[in-house]
């Protein structure tokens, strides 16, 4: 899930026509939301949701379909990742951060005048972390169980945010 509407897009299949979907989204920063609705055919999407109040991070989906019969069938549960828009590393900036070192076999540190989060994505878009803190000036990650690539660190202070890269080897 990324884009300035931070809305979420998913799409049903395997499902019998006609049947009704009520669906759940929970995750940090906001109360659950629910709705429902009829799909009318194979591949129906759920499209619209707004995510907006949500942290960013990992969101749990939950959907639960009932054939026009009444059978309902158990829910499926999805985990899916709300992350913001960027169009540029470093495109906003946080006073004096730094993320150290650049290259890493493991061991990253993340400093800034204030860390409220840290949030590090794979190359695919993943969330391979996240750490909520209140305002500290540093933080110290361990990466040396991801896989060797290149990763996204998220830092959130209170007023803005700001993206560096690292490459893991």
């Amino acid at each position: 899930m990324t884009g300035a509407n931070r809305s979420g897009v998913s799409t049903i299949t395997n499902e019998e026509a006609n049947a009704t979907c009520n669906w759940g989204i929970s995750g940090l920063g906001a109360d659950k939301i629910t709705g429902s609705g009829d799909l009318k055919t194979l591949g129906a999407q759920i499209t619209g949701i707004d995510v907006s109040a949500f942290d960013d991070g990992e969101l749990t989906l939950s959907i639960t379909l009932t054939d026009k019969a009444g059978n309902q069938g158990s829910a499926a549960l999805a985990k899916l990742i709300k992350q913001p828009f960027a169009t540029d590393i470093g495109e906003k900036n946080i006073n004096h951060l730094e993320v150290y070192p650049s290259i890493t076999t493991g061991m990253i540190t993340v400093k800034a005048d204030n860390i409220d989060n840290i949030i590090i994505y794979n190359v695919t878009g993943n969330m391979v972390y996240q750490k909520k803190t209140t305002h500290q000036p540093e933080e110290t990650i361990d990466l040396s169980a991801c896989e060797n690539g290149i990763y996204l660190i998220q830092v959130r202070s209170t007023n803005d945010w700001e993206m560096k890269k690292i490459i893991k080897k």
